[in-house]
């Protein structure tokens, strides 16, 4: 009796939370189909509202992969040129010499500043790209894609993140950046960020991190590769596009 009692002390927590999440589930159905039925036409609308987006980031996806083509092209004009000065004053110990060097070492400087930003474009076609994908099928049932009928957003995109040792995560949606960390019981606290698009100056994806430089201060957030962070940082410049125009 006394093992059979412990067991059910053991697995009593996971079974009242599998309660209570279903629970939770069902009052959110109940709350869906109330809405529902007092509005008829929100699914249509809800639809256009999907459309509209998706041809807001068709357009930007054009536009910033047209932008990384552009970027590259005129970094790579200016390191042939470079080069081409270099050659021209191989061997030149005088005035004119040390002027076409520093002239080449402008050249690169502005090259590599070029290419930094067609890599921001790129990563934000790339991101649009993901969008338009989702939203492609999001589209043929709007309603069930979101959890919020009331305020539905169908630009938010949340990503696993950490700080630390503490697991979060990272939602980008229009103009708005914003962390959560639910509290552990008997652990850390609860933690909500949230950043708007004109607090960011830049946005670096490292590996394993991306990192955030405000208008006052900074923030970073660990991630699984370079990929993840290449990936969020996309989907932030998305969010943001004060960032690459």
């Amino acid at each position: 009796v006394g093992e059979e009692l412990a067991s059910i002390k053991q697995v009593l927590p996971a079974l009242l939370e599998q309660s209570t999440e279903k629970s939770e589930d069902l009052r959110r159905q109940e709350k869906r189909n109330d809405i529902l039925a007092k509005n008829p036409e929100l699914t249509r609308d809800l639809r256009e509202s999907i459309i509209r987006l998706m041809t807001r980031y068709a357009i930007r996806r054009d536009r910033e992969k047209e932008l990384a083509m552009e970027k590259n092209q005129r970094a790579d004009g200016l390191a042939l040129q470079a080069d081409a000065a270099n050659l021209k004053d191989i061997g030149r110990n005088d005035l004119g010499g040390l002027i076409g060097q520093i002239g080449s070492l402008g050249m690169n400087v502005a090259a590599i500043r070029l290419r930094h930003q067609a890599e921001m474009h790129q990563l934000t076609s790339e991101a649009a790209t993901r969008q338009l994908d989702i939203l492609s099928n999001t589209v043929k049932d709007p309603v069930a894609a979101t959890s919020n009928l009331d305020r539905p957003d169908y630009s938010a995109i949340v990503h696993k993140v950490s700080r630390g040792k503490e697991a979060g995560e990272l939602t980008t949606a229009s103009e708005v950046i914003v962390y959560e960390r639910a509290q552990k019981r008997g652990k850390s606290k609860a933690e909500t960020r949230t950043v708007i698009c004109g607090e960011i100056k830049s946005v670096t994806p490292a590996k394993k991190k991306v990192r955030l430089r405000l208008r006052k201060g900074s923030a970073s957030f660990n991630t699984s590769s370079y990929a993840d962070s290449n990936e969020i940082a996309g989907d932030i410049y998305l969010a943001c596009p004060s960032l690459t125009m």
